[in-house]
């Protein structure tokens, strides 16, 4: 739960905090893939086309065709209306996602 708290809070070490907070140069805080983007937990996650085409993998397996969303708390509220998180883990972390409003 902590993951999700930090990733929906945009607390995740991804190279565009460790920018943002003078950690690294603004030469390395492109995306590990090498694809040219900044790497944000948005792009990670969601948008890079090899770590975030996972997710088109669980859609495909669920069935479900779907836009990928701009943002991963809005991934949340669509993956969570299609069923993809059980009832009591989705409880949770809607509890996560409100105390981050």
């Amino acid at each position: 739960m902590l993951f999700a708290w930090r990733m929906f809070r945009d607390r995740l070490p991804t190279k565009d905090n460790l920018y943002r907070h003078h950690v690294i140069d603004i030469e390395d805080h492109s995306c590990i893939e090498g694809c040219g983007e900044v790497e944000t937990s948005s792009h990670l996650f969601l948008h890079c086309n090899f770590f975030g085409s996972v997710w088109n993998q669980i859609l495909r397996w669920l069935g479900v065709s779907s836009v990928m969303p701009c943002d991963v708390l809005t991934h949340f509220n669509q993956f969570s209306f299609f069923g993809g998180a059980a009832k009591s883990r989705r409880s949770i972390l809607q509890i996560i996602w409100f105390a981050t409003v």
